[in-house]
């Protein structure tokens, strides 16, 4: 049920990283308030167009827009996140780790998902692109009942503007 997802993310993400223009917020990190990511990414729910948000350095908020797992069905999320200082922080790299919560809706099918978010990203600045890993245990909702999803995990890449 969820294999072309998974491939669809990976093929979009090496797309989109020799697509990506060269420079246009060279010396800028990716983690400043103002600075708007784009890319591709995918979850537990589905694949699609990933956007992110820096409300200022430690605060984002992040969507998903896009087709839903199942086939046929449109799948929005939102997530707010709380970005720590990075681990690793050198000149045109830092690896960092952010917590937060948020949710998604596959329309189509009535299936909610509240989530907790656990992540890390790989911020490259000279390009400027985030690749990002995180952990979404999920309580899903629908018209059959309720379940919860240990397994739940999502990955992406954006690039900055």
């Amino acid at each position: 049920m969820f294999r072309r997802g998974p491939d669809l993310v990976l093929a979009a993400l090496v797309g989109l990283g020799l697509a990506a223009p060269q420079g246009a917020m060279a010396q800028e990190q990716v983690r400043e308030a103002g600075n708007i990511g784009v890319g591709v990414g995918g979850n537990i729910l589905g694949v699609g167009v990933s956007g992110k948000y820096f409300i200022n350095e430690a605060n984002a908020v992040q969507a998903l827009v896009g087709m839903g797992s199942g086939g046929g069905t449109l799948l929005v999320s939102a997530d707010y996140l709380y970005n720590f200082d990075p681990f690793i922080k050198q000149e045109e790299i830092s690896v960092g780790w952010y917590a937060g919560f948020g949710g998604g809706l596959i329309l189509g099918s009535s299936v909610l998902g509240v989530a907790g978010v656990v992540g890390s990203d790989f911020d490259l600045d000279e390009l400027p692109l985030d690749i990002f890993f995180e952990y979404r245990p999920t309580l899903f909702v629908s018209p059959a009942g309720a379940a919860f999803r240990a397994d739940s995990f999502a990955a992406g890449l954006r690039y900055y503007f």
